[in-house]
Parts: C-alpha cells; structure tokens; sequence
C-alpha cells in the first residue's frame, strides 16, 4: 500500500529518502530531528554553533534554513546577513518570508537586506521592522528575548 504522506510531501524530499533506501514515513521522521536537532542549538547562544548554522542555510527546505537563520540572529552574527539573503533567494516568496520573518531576531541593522530580499509585500516588511525595533526598544537585544 503506498505512504499516503507522499502525496503531500515534496517529489524531490520522496526521492531523497529513496536514494537512502529509506520508507517515507521514517524518512520524515529522521528529518524532523534533524530540524529540532538545529533548534536546540540555537537556542544554547553558543557562537561555537555559527559554522553548523550557516551550512543549514544551503538546505533546500525553507523551515531548516528559517531555523539557522533565528539561531544566527539570537546570535547577531552579521557576517551571515548577506549568506541569510542569498538563501531566500533559492525559495519562492512566500516560503521565504519565514526565513525574513526568524531574522527578526537580529539587532545588526544591516538586516534590512534580508527583510527587503524575503518579504515580498511592504506592509508585511513594515510589521517586522515595527515587532523588532519594538524589542529593540525595550531593551531586549542579542540573547534578550522578550
């Protein structure tokens, strides 16, 4: 009988796991730690973590990346700012948008680049400015999560 959640998930992520020799289900399964795996190292601050963070932005799926991306902000790593926007750039617009909207967690201004190459709609863009310059404000910077 086939996997009924091949019907959702995308043909290239059904092939992957058939390169692995792997059923979809536990496949996806698999990946799914692999992307709380990253969570949870964002959410140590640890800087040793940045080089593990930005390899996860080459990632084809869009919640990997907008997790690296997060991570890299609660870390203020501007030198990934530009890596970040590239990244968007791989996703159609509206997968982007979350990567633009985790990168709300940066205080470097320059993450502007990612909020212009990820959010489509200004208004959209106008909200995140608005939610970070509001933290920002409040004194929660870098590490300081409101």
């Amino acid at each position: 009988m086939p996997d009924p959640q091949t019907k959702i998930l995308h043909p290239e992520f059904v092939a992957w796991c058939a390169k692995l020799s792997l059923e979809t289900g536990p496949c996806y399964r698999q990946f799914a730690s692999y992307s709380v795996g990253l969570g949870f190292l964002t959410m140590t601050r640890d800087t040793r973590t940045i080089p593990v963070m930005r390899d996860a932005l080459a990632a084809r799926s869009n919640g990997v990346v907008a997790i690296a991306a997060r991570g890299l902000g609660l870390l203020d790593d501007a030198p990934s700012i530009p890596l970040i926007a590239w990244a968007c750039e791989r996703f159609p617009r509206a997968e982007a948008y979350a990567i633009g909207v985790a990168s709300e967690t940066f205080d470097d201004p320059a993450v502007e680049l990612i909020f212009t190459n990820c959010i489509a709609d200004g208004n959209l863009q106008n909200d995140v400015r608005k939610e970070r310059n509001a933290r920002l404000a409040a004194g929660n910077g870098t590490g300081k999560e409101p």
